[in-house]
């Protein structure tokens, strides 16, 4: 008995932007909990910071007693400092100092994740532009025959200005095809009416099949 053919749906050009788009909003949702979780770590700045000023305070209290017993003639014992409040302020600054040294560490995983998830992120958002532009390309297909035959011209040209262009420049003696067909792409990425496109994307999808090809176009 034959097995059954697997086969599995392919996605629309629509779906896979759908897609992408809910992929790259999920992972914008992980750098936000990132950055919250580790906002989470910022009143250990404050604690540090409280400790040290009431230990301040007692310390002063101290100073004020000893300056007021001076200032009236130093009758009878000097006042004894207050210990056990200043051992009780002295061992909070060295708790929240080392929950802050502590938390640097802790912030530093943070930051590196945050970074990990920022580059997905970046990918995400390239994916999603990827789908938009076939999408577009899907809805130049769908519109007739002169259309059709532009899209398929643009998307080529696309694809050369890209790829071709990098390999063009790291094979000797295709100068002049690299130059040329910079000029060609030029108007193709920046002009907005549609007959310049298609006029660029044609003649760019020409050279490219010079170029994959090894002819000389220039005889």
């Amino acid at each position: 008995m034959t097995p059954k053919p697997n086969l599995t749906a392919v996605p629309s050009p629509a779906q896979r932007l759908r897609d992408a788009i809910a992929h790259r909003d999920a992972v914008a949702v992980e750098i936000n909990d990132n950055r919250a979780k580790a906002a989470l770590l910022d009143p250990l700045i404050q604690e540090l910071a409280d400790a040290d000023a009431a230990l301040k305070d007692v310390l002063k209290t101290d100073a004020d007693a000893l300056h007021d017993w001076a200032l009236n003639g130093a009758q009878g014992p000097s006042p004894s400092p207050d210990t056990r409040s200043r051992d009780a302020a002295s061992r909070k600054v060295a708790e929240a100092n080392a929950k802050l040294n502590a938390s640097g560490i802790a912030r530093n995983q943070f930051d590196v994740a945050y970074h990990e998830i920022v580059s997905r992120h970046e990918e995400a958002q390239h994916a999603v532009q990827a789908a938009e532009r076939a999408v577009i390309g899907d809805e130049l297909l769908r519109s007739g025959t002169k259309q059709r035959a532009a899209a398929k011209a643009y998307l080529m040209a696309e694809f050369m200005h890209q790829h071709v262009m990098q390999a063009a420049r790291q094979v000797g003696g295709l100068d002049h095809y690299f130059a040329e067909l910079e000029e060609i792409t030029k108007p193709l990425l920046a002009a907005d009416e549609a007959d310049i496109r298609r006029e660029a994307a044609a003649i760019a999808a020409q050279h490219l099949q010079a170029l994959l090809h090894g002819e000389d176009h220039n005889g």
